[in-house]
């Protein structure tokens, strides 16, 4: 029990960034991870991290992300490299239950390389209260 309100408390200290702070504190090795919040501005978040894996020769790749439960509306979505790598990433679909990342390398490359993604989703959760 002591463990678990530990690691409870260690969740609570995490800074704003929170993918970030995963990344730095190795959680990013998991394929994903994601925190929900709900903010005193009135806002509703998700944020995490997702790894993709470029296979050798492989050029382009995508990242599904599900959020569970659905937001009320389709949120805002940014994402974002956690590592300085030759990859583009670009948002090309999102709906209240996911959304759909697309990385492109840009540059040349035939060897393996695995990517950390991070990704905010967010919607503005007194509005869609409201309608």
């Amino acid at each position: 029990m002591v463990e678990l309100l530990d690691e409870i408390e260690q969740r609570n200290s995490w800074p704003q960034t929170g993918a970030e702070a995963a990344l730095r504190d190795g959680q990013a090795a998991a394929s994903q991870w994601m925190s929900r919040t709900n903010r005193p501005d009135g806002t509703e978040r998700i944020e995490g991290t997702a790894t993709l894996r470029f296979s050798p020769g492989q050029h382009a790749a995508c990242i599904h992300v599900p959020f569970f439960p659905p937001f009320e509306q389709v949120p805002r979505v940014t994402c974002h490299l956690l590592e300085d790598r030759p990859v583009r990433l670009r948002v090309t679909s999102t709906q209240p239950y996911g959304t759909r990342v697309e990385a492109k390398r840009t540059s040349a490359t035939n060897d393996e390389e695995v990517v950390v993604v991070g990704y905010l989703a967010v919607t503005d959760i007194t509005q869609s209260k409201v309608a």
